[in-house]
């Protein structure tokens, strides 16, 4: 059991694989891992269960792998890793041989509570960068349920006690819509069972048997959890400017503040969004990311000997990107990328690395950028991640 503040998981309780999340001492989110087919992944063997636990920030990980000794013994992994309010996963499947399947099913999910609402943000198309907002109320979706023409981005569920639950895909959105490559349907839903609401996540699915080839799969997303409040930041005075300058990232230090934003204009064409109009850099992009930590550890020192030693990085913004250098470096075709699963692995990594100076860092969204409401993105505004 890992266990900060008034929430806890619980992993392998049921079998391997399975996760159960609570908040308030009360179950709010679980999952009994993969299923392929028959094979259940909590009627596996369990091969490896090992965790860890951060001195300084006391986030959590815990890795599994789970065995299956029969047909062509597949394996299933998994990494769960905790830092403030939300957990980021990984899927791994391995399949050895032919495997007869009707079905794969990844992390299907379970929702305890009283649920009023669900906000679902999503590409219009599963190769398209256009997004749509879509609201539905629970009780129709128990009356009727909701079927998913493709996976989200983002279901935000809200409960009648003011509770969030944010579920997320991860950066790899393509590989959450690879059923034309096995000539397979998609069974995404949200329907009811036992008066449970469950999140249904089958990537592939047959009318007729299907002889899965020996292959690897894997699949990441995330969930998150908070309070309906608004932590969105407007009008934010006495900013230094970081710009792109002699191949680093620079201040203008015109304020005496530990407080940043970017001068956008100024990215190299190489880390900038593409398929958007407006310019914007790609979390997904390694250099994007080595840039800022870069500038972390050149400015460390001189924010030690400032009175406020907490850095805040304002107007950042979140988007879909086609720009496959950020990604697999291919040319030939366009993967759609979303980078908020990156910021998040940044917002994680700079965390622990300022925890040894006993300092942190808080990423601000504008309160008109789409996804500034969700849980994930006001968590990354805490200035004490690890009270979370």
């Amino acid at each position: 059991m890992n266990k900060v503040s008034n929430w806890n998981t619980e992993y392998n309780t049921t079998g391997p694989g399975s996760m159960v999340f609570s908040l308030n001492n009360n179950p709010m989110l679980s999952s009994n891992g993969v299923e392929l087919g028959m094979l259940k992944e909590i009627h596996g063997i369990e091969n490896i269960c090992r965790t860890h636990t951060s001195d300084k920030t006391e986030w959590d990980w815990i890795e599994t792998e789970t065995f299956h000794p029969f047909g062509s013994e597949p394996v299933i992994k998994h990494k769960w890793e905790q830092a403030g309010n939300h957990i980021r996963v990984v899927t791994d499947i391995i399949i050895r041989g032919k495997t007869p399947l009707d079905f794969i099913s990844i992390d299907s999910l379970k929702l305890s509570g009283n649920w009023e609402s669900v906000k679902i943000i999503s590409q219009i198309e599963p190769n398209s960068t256009e997004l749509r907002i879509e609201e539905f109320d629970i009780s129709s979706i128990k009356e009727n349920n909701l079927d998913l023409p493709h996976y989200p981005l983002v279901l935000l569920f809200k409960s009648i006690d003011g509770t969030d639950l944010e579920i997320g895909a991860g950066y790899d959105l393509w590989r959450w819509n690879i059923n034309n490559r096995f000539d397979a349907h998609t069974q995404f839903s949200l329907h009811f069972i036992n008066e449970e609401l469950i999140f249904e996540r089958k990537v592939l699915k047959w009318d007729e048997e299907y002889l899965m080839p020996r292959n690897n799969f894997r699949f990441s997303w995330y969930f998150a959890w908070g309070e309906s409040t608004d932590s969105s930041s407007d009008n934010i005075n006495d900013l230094n400017t970081l710009l792109f300058k002699d191949q680093k990232l620079l201040s203008d230090n015109s304020t005496s503040t530990s407080s940043f934003k970017f001068d956008n204009n100024s990215w190299p064409q190489s880390v900038i969004i593409e398929n958007n109009d407006l310019i914007f850099p790609c979390f997904c992009s390694r250099q994007t990311n080595n840039l800022l930590k870069k500038w972390l550890r050149s400015t460390i020192a001189q924010m030690l000997t400032k009175k406020e030693k907490d850095i805040h990085l304002y107007n950042v913004d979140s988007n879909l990107c086609t720009k496959n250098a950020h990604i697999i470096g291919q040319k030939n075709k366009k993967i759609i990328h979303w980078d908020i699963p990156y910021m998040l692995g940044l917002w994680e990594w700079a965390n622990k690395y300022l925890s040894e100076y006993d300092s942190t860092i808080s990423i601000h969204f504008s309160k008109d950028n789409i996804f500034s409401e969700l849980p994930s993105v006001k968590g990354m505004n805490c200035l004490k991640p690890s009270d979370q």
